[in-house]
């Protein structure tokens, strides 16, 4: 079998459509997948976006740029582990710090007003893949 991946499709695409052996592999060394939030006064709709991703997550982090409503309360109450980053006026900087933090294999980053409505297939199957594929 030709492992080497196809023209326009990125690597990890590739490695899926070799390695999907679940059966195979042990789930230590399955993907994780990690939720990843920035926020800054989300309480009104934090628990919802939450709420939607727990089951499909691995984890789930949350990135609070300076709240000073509940945010904070309400997305530990909902189960993610939080973490702070004070504000520079550069998103780009929080996202790194986030995505960092949450040190995931793969990452669905959303809003706080946003949620999972479907798509959770497609989401288990990004942790069927195996940490470890071929090289090359």
């Amino acid at each position: 079998m030709n492992a080497a991946p196809q023209k326009n499709c990125p690597r990890n695409v590739a490695l899926f459509a070799l390695w999907n052996r679940p059966h195979l592999v042990t789930p230590s060394l399955m993907a994780n997948l990690a939720l990843v939030m920035i926020v800054r006064n989300e309480a009104r709709c934090i628990e919802r976006c939450l709420s939607s991703a727990r089951t499909q997550v691995d984890t789930m982090l949350v990135l609070d740029t300076g709240s000073d409503d509940d945010t904070v309360e309400r997305a530990r109450g909902a189960g993610a582990r939080v973490a702070h980053f004070p504000w520079c006026d550069d998103f780009a900087a929080a996202r790194n710090a986030a995505l960092e933090e949450a040190n995931a294999d793969w990452s669905l980053v959303l809003d706080a007003d946003e949620w999972i409505a479907d798509g959770a297939a497609s989401l288990q199957a990004l942790r069927a893949v195996p940490r470890y594929g071929p090289a090359g």
